[in-house]
C-alpha cells in the first residue's frame, strides 16, 4: 500500500509539485535524496529548501524517514532525507512490481538504513574529540603552557576553568559532529550537550566554553572575556581592518601566556601539630589528615565558592590526590 501511494502521489503529483515528487523518485531509488541547494551566484546568490515538503509528503504517505545536515558549516545544502525502515526495505525491494520498476529506471538499488548515534556513543566520541592540557609545555618561557591543544590557524572552543585554559576542541562544534554512512548525524545540540558532559565528568562544573580563532602561536577570542581572572591575561588592542563596518579597526583579544598555578598544594597544618592539608586548587578540595595515617584519617571539605561535584566525581578526584600525594609526598602518608 505505502508503495502504492508513493507511485500514485509522484505519477499524479498529488500533493505534491514537480520538484518534490523529483525528490521522492529518487528517493524511491536511492533511499535518500538531498533536498536543498543553491542558485545563483555572488549576492544574488538564493538558498533553495525542500526538506518540509518532502517530509510532509512522507508523513502523509505513512513512510519511515529520518532528516538531517552533514555540512561542514550546517549550509542548505547539506540538508537531507534518508528512509529508515527496515520493514520498508522489505516491502519494496522485493517485490516483483517493484523489481519492474527499478529494471525500467535502469538504476541499482541503493538501500542505506541509518540508524541514530546513541547517548553512550556519542559520549565516547566527545571524549575522544576533546584535548586536555598536559605538562609538556609548562616551562615554555612565554608561559604557553597550552601548547599542546594548540594546532594552528583554527576555529576553537576553549574549555576555561578559574581564567585557566585547561582544555580546547580543535574546530569548534559544528564541523566536529559525528558524520558516519550509517548513522545519523546528531543535532548541534546534541552534540554539544555531549560535549559538555565529557567535560563535566572530567573537572566538575565550574567552566567554560570561549570561542577563540588560533593566529601564530596565539588563542584569539571572537569577544571580549568575561571571566575576571582570565581577564588578567588577556592583551587588547585594535588593528587596522578592512571591514567598513567595524569603523576601519578590529579590536583584537589575544591571550597571552597564562599563569600556570600547581593543581595540588601541601602545607603542615597550623591547628594540629603531626597534622598536613593537601588542596586541589583545580576543583576547591581541601583535605586534611595525620602524617602517616592517610588512609584513616583524611578528612574532606570543599572551597565555599566552588561547587560541589557529585558522588562519583568526589572518589576520583580523591584517588587522584592520594596518588599525587603518594608520587610525590610517600614520606608524609606512609
Amino acid at each position: 500500500m505505502q508503495l502504492e501511494a508513493l507511485r500514485n502521489t509522484i505519477e499524479n503529483k498529488k500533493h505534491a509539485t514537480k520538484s518534490v515528487c523529483d525528490m521522492l523518485v529518487k528517493l524511491s531509488q536511492d533511499g535518500y535524496v538531498r533536498t536543498g541547494h543553491y542558485t545563483g551566484s555572488g549576492r544574488h546568490t538564493k538558498a533553495v529548501d525542500q526538506t518540509q515538503e518532502v517530509v510532509m509528503s512522507l508523513k502523509r504517505l505513512q513512510i519511515s524517514h529520518a532528516e538531517g545536515n552533514d555540512a561542514p558549516r550546517g549550509g542548505v545544502a547539506g540538508n537531507y532525507v534518508v528512509l529508515t525502515s527496515e520493514a520498508l526495505m522489505k516491502l519494496i525491494g522485493k517485490t516483483d512490481t517493484y523489481r519492474q520498476l527499478r529494471k525500467q529506471a535502469g538504476a541499482e538499488w541503493k538501500y542505506i538504513v541509518q540508524k541514530p548515534y546513541t547517548d553512550k556513543e556519542l559520549l565516547e566520541l566527545a571524549r575522544q574529540k576533546v584535548e586536555w592540557v598536559t605538562d609538556e609545555y609548562k616551562d615554555d618561557p612565554d608561559g604557553r603552557y597550552w601548547l599542546n591543544v594548540y594546532h594552528g590557524a583554527e576555529v576553537y572552543e576553549l574549555i576555561i576553568r578559574h581564567g585557566r585554559i585547561v582544555g580546547s576542541i580543535c574546530e569548534g562544534f559544528h564541523p566536529t559532529i559525528p558524520r558516519a554512512d550509517n548513522r545519523i548525524s546528531p543535532s548541534r545540540e546534541r552534540w554539544i550537550d555531549a560535549l559538555k558532559e565529557a567535560v563535566c565528568e572530567r573537572i566538575g562544573y565550574a567552566w567554560h566554553f570561549a570561542k577563540a580563532d588560533g593566529s601564530g602561536t596565539a588563542f584569539f577570542l571572537r569577544e571580549a572575556p568575561q571571566d575576571k581572572e582570565l581577564q588578567k591575561y588577556v592583551k587588547e588592542y585594535t588593528v587596522p581592518s578592512m571591514d567598513w563596518r567595524d569603523g576601519g579597526y578590529h579590536t583584537n583579544y589575544e591571550i597571552k601566556g597564562t599563569e600556570q598555578k600547581p593543581r595540588y598544594l601541601l602545607q603542615p597544618s597550623e591547628q594540629q601539630s603531626d597534622g598536613w592539608v593537601c588542596t586541589d586548587t583545580e576543583n576547591g578540595i581541601v583535605c586534611r589528615f595525620q602524617a602517616h595515617r592517610f588512609n584513616e584519617t583524611s578528612k574532606m571539605t570543599f572551597l565555599e565558592d566552588v561547587p560541589q561535584p557529585d558522588a562519583l566525581q568526589i572518589a576520583r578526584l580523591m584517588r587522584e590526590m592520594g596518588d599525587w600525594l603518594a608520587e610525590h609526598h610517600g614520606d608524609v602518608i606512609f
